[in-house]
């Protein structure tokens, strides 16, 4: 049976580079990834190192990421970081520049594909935060020594995590840098939750307080840089995207370092995921802009997301019937947190024929079209936004 690779895993390639995986749906030929860090040599000057990391991208000078080494404990390798962020503008510059591009059938564009067989070691964000909690857990005090400050921040997070809002912390993962062991003292921490446990942050009432022992949501001063980057990509005004991510109920701090929060889904929802399959095809046709209905968010917290929806109105000519525009698949993390089963949505991105694509009910393979929202056609000029 071949190895599961989910979102946010991290790979390290046969040259020693550091790979993230991209979504939860891969094919038999390798895994969808995003190169993330490339192994240096200490030999080299940093100005050698920094003409490697891409610096064209309008999100990338808005952040303004610091130059640094990210040092590996265990080998003491030395990696920079050469995804600046997650942007299509930087995901297009990794794709073209990485020896592992290949043409995909399913996208009808270049992705990074890593071979199977060249994939030296892979890391797995459960598997590290239940050797982090068995450490902590073991009242040894050798054991518990050995953890670093992130490392114990982490651990009393994932515990706030379950106490809080009643998780189940086997279905938490750790993942970015203290994954593969190269986090610093400014590092984030990078939350994975497995499954439909997403759903107790999503519908939770409770206000975070003394119970939530140091996590707290974002102040409003700390989404602005969230808000300005939204801004850039979407095309909309920073007071709506303000908006949109103060409403977001999953963006936290624990003792003011940020924590982020991704979804994935776990084993048994992948079998019935109705993403793609190894026989769809994306056709694109045009950038759009229309109404719809959101019918179903159960996949909308995942990466990439997909919703299923119904065509409410449409003011440009196409040569097919606009109710077949059923599904609306987002590969941009900003646009995901808002939208509930019922909600009227204003849809601006790129329209693909979808060939042989999973039906949300049998998963039987059906034609129908999606709007892309998250692709390099339409950044900066692409959205969801409500309907009030």
């Amino acid at each position: 049976m071949n190895e599961i690779f989910q979102d946010r895993d991290y790979l390290q390639d046969a040259r020693g580079d550091i790979y993230q995986v991209i979504g939860s749906i891969h094919t038999k030929e390798g895994i969808y990834t995003l190169q993330k860090y490339k192994k240096v040599s200490p030999k080299k000057s940093q100005n050698i190192h920094q003409k490697l990391i891409p610096s064209d991208d309008p999100i990338s000078k808005v952040k303004n990421h610091e130059f640094r080494y990210w040092k590996q404990k265990g080998t003491n390798d030395l990696f920079i970081r050469i995804l600046p962020n997650y942007s299509s503008k930087s995901a297009s510059a990794n794709i073209k520049q990485n020896m592992y591009k290949s043409f995909s059938t399913i996208f009808q564009m270049q992705m990074i594909v890593i071979p199977r067989n060249q994939i030296l070691k892979h890391w797995k964000p459960q598997q590290r935060f239940k050797e982090l909690l068995s450490g902590f857990s073991s009242k040894n005090f050798n054991e518990i020594q050995k953890l670093d400050n992130l490392e114990r921040e982490t651990i009393e997070v994932g515990i706030t995590l379950e106490s809080f809002f009643n998780i189940d912390i086997s279905k938490i993962g750790i993942t970015g840098s203290i994954l593969w062991n190269a986090h610093h003292e400014k590092s984030d921490i990078d939350i994975m939750i497995y499954g439909t446990e997403f759903k107790k942050i999503i519908n939770n009432t409770k206000e975070l307080s003394a119970e939530s022992k140091g996590l707290r949501r974002f102040k409003k001063i700390e989404i602005l840089p969230l808000a300005e980057k939204m801004a850039i990509k979407t095309g909309l005004p920073m007071e709506e995207c303000f908006e949109y991510i103060y409403k977001k109920k999953y963006l936290f701090f624990f003792n003011n370092r940020k924590v982020s929060i991704t979804f994935a889904p776990n084993l048994q929802e992948l079998l019935r995921y109705p993403l793609f399959s190894p026989e769809t095809i994306f056709k694109s046709i045009k950038n759009i802009t229309i109404q719809a209905k959101i019918e179903s968010c159960e996949y909308g917290y995942y990466y990439p997301s997909l919703y299923k929806i119904s065509r409410k109105n449409i003011n440009e000519e196409i040569n097919f019937n606009s109710s077949d525009i059923t599904r609306l698949m987002v590969y941009e993390h900003e646009h995901v947190g808002y939208y509930k089963n019922g909600d009227d949505v204003e849809i601006r991105g790129l329209l693909q024929e979808c060939i042989n694509v999973p039906n949300f009910n049998d998963l039987k393979p059906i034609k129908t079209y999606q709007i892309l929202v998250g692709g390099q056609e339409t950044f900066g000029n692409e959205y969801i936004r409500l309907i009030k």
